[in-house]
């Protein structure tokens, strides 16, 4: 009985964590070589005749939430906005200036998972 009665305060408790149902925070996710060449195939897509110098080492990050997957990857010098829903191919959606803005990538993804800095409103700034 005692351990009934744990199991339901346990779960009495965590329930206030996901009751937004954003399940569990973003993470920052390691990007294997093949998704590295896989958004520059979509980076070229985009700019054709472009000369394609990245992703940027050390400038890629990638993450997963919610179903979809994030990138902001450099690419002949500028941060560029990637996503890709599961079993489809990477899609340039945006090319910045160094600030990504949470219509593009969701704020908890570009502050939990990636720690990028406020730049204003509701965009942060790429790390140089």
């Amino acid at each position: 009985m005692k351990i009934i009665v744990l199991i339901t305060l346990f779960a009495l408790a965590a329930t206030p964590a996901f009751a937004c149902g954003d399940g569990m925070p973003p993470k920052n996710l390691r990007i294997s070589s093949q998704a590295k060449t896989e958004l520059r195939v979509a980076y070229l897509a985009a700019h054709p005749g472009a000369r394609g110098d990245g992703p940027l080492p050390g400038h890629t990050y990638y993450s997963g939430h919610m179903g979809l997957y994030y990138a902001v990857a450099t690419f002949d010098g500028r941060p560029r906005v990637f996503i890709r829903v599961p079993k489809e191919h990477w899609k340039l959606v945006r090319d910045t200036t160094g600030v990504v803005c949470s219509e593009e990538i969701p704020a908890d993804v570009l502050t939990q998972a990636w720690w990028f800095v406020h730049a204003h409103g509701h965009c942060y700034t790429v790390p140089a």
